[in-house]
């Protein structure tokens, strides 16, 4: 007989040992595979953010953030809005009811109603200065921020819908989101690179003075993408332009920002044909001039799926006879029915 069956009670204190060691290690397991499915992802800025489990509730900084979540189906998570936002329609209604909380407007977020809200991930955008302020507040509270990619680029949009949708756990895949996006603008490009000519394309984000944009902006890119020239892609980023340079460039069509704008696109057309200037260009003579308001205007300021949908619509504008459709002087929230199936495919 050994020692262990002579001796009942150092038995049960051995077999007590094997079984807290057993339990110590079965812990340090799950907690090993709990480490194991932390989620990591790196942000435009370079900075690792890391998550214990994919967010549940957003607040989106943008418009066009706001855009990119109902497209991949999470529009459910979001808690926080800006004030502009406004698409899809029925962000209306779940601001009525109280289900968004708008957090301020896209240049002017408030700092202390995102932090109320106390969501698990929180969008803003790289390159708009109030972002980057309300970023540095946020991590120096340690608030869950993720920066996303400004303004730059198609491509920037693209990582946009692929950075968020990594880091939720439900929703469409970004990656297959992206993949449409590429096929239907490859679609429309298959159309209009077949033609000799580019038109000459000035796009005015504001009138007085001119504002307008470089090359190196996703709305140059769509100018590009729908068969256009952008008449400034000699210069960078926005910039603000005069007379002479209107004049130097003498665009064939003018593409207006105007909800925002204090007159009438009547009273603007008036206006540019009894001045000089205005009716020495080529968009104003030959009827080219077209004025974008509300949702037709946010496809083309926006940095969201639907610049597929900006593309469609100025590839209808440039080429009538292309897409069989007559594109009328001012477009707003009937944009779709300029657009034809590709973009809405």
């Amino acid at each position: 007989m050994t020692n262990l069956d002579s001796n009942p009670n150092k038995r049960r204190m051995i077999l007590s040992i094997l079984i807290i060691i057993l339990i110590v290690s079965t812990t340090l397991i799950i907690v090993n595979l709990k480490e194991d499915q932390t989620l990591s992802v790196t942000d435009a800025n370079g900075t690792e953010i890391k998550f214990e489990q994919a967010p549940e509730t957003i607040v989106s900084t943008a418009p066009s953030i706001t855009e990119i979540l109902f497209a991949l189906n999470l529009g459910d998570e979001i808690v926080g809005i800006t004030t502009q936002a406004d698409y899809p329609e029925e962000i209306s209604g779940l601001k009525a009811d109280g289900t968004f909380t708008e957090i301020g407007g896209f240049f002017t977020p408030n700092l202390e109603i995102i932090i109320t809200l106390e969501a698990e991930v929180i969008f803003t955008i790289s390159d708009i200065q109030s972002h980057i302020e309300l970023t540095e507040s946020l991590r120096a509270l340690n608030r869950p921020v993720v920066v996303l990619y400004g303004g730059h680029s198609i491509e920037n949009i693209y990582k946009n819908i692929v950075l968020i949708s990594n880091i939720m756990d439900s929703g469409k895949d970004g990656n297959e989101l992206v993949q449409t996006m590429k096929d239907q603008i490859n679609l429309i490009s298959d159309i209009t690179d077949n033609e000799a000519i580019s038109p000459s394309i000035l796009y005015a984000l504001w009138l007085d003075p001119i504002s307008t944009t470089g090359n190196d902006t996703f709305v140059s890119e769509i100018i590009n993408h729908s068969g256009g020239k952008n008449v400034f892609e000699d210069q960078s980023s926005w910039i603000t332009i005069g007379f002479e340079d209107l004049i130097a460039k003498n665009p064939e069509v003018i593409l207006i920002s105007a909800t925002y704008l204090p007159q009438t696109p009547e009273e603007y057309l008036l206006q540019f044909e009894n001045d000089a200037i205005w009716n020495s260009i080529s968009a104003v003579q030959n009827n080219k001039v077209y004025f974008l308001f509300d949702q037709a205007e946010n496809i083309l300021n926006r940095q969201s799926v639907r610049v597929v949908e900006a593309i469609q619509l100025l590839a209808n504008i440039l080429y009538p006879d292309l897409f069989d459709n007559q594109v009328p002087n001012t477009i707003g929230n009937d944009y779709l029915d300029y657009i034809g199936s590709i973009a809405g495919s």
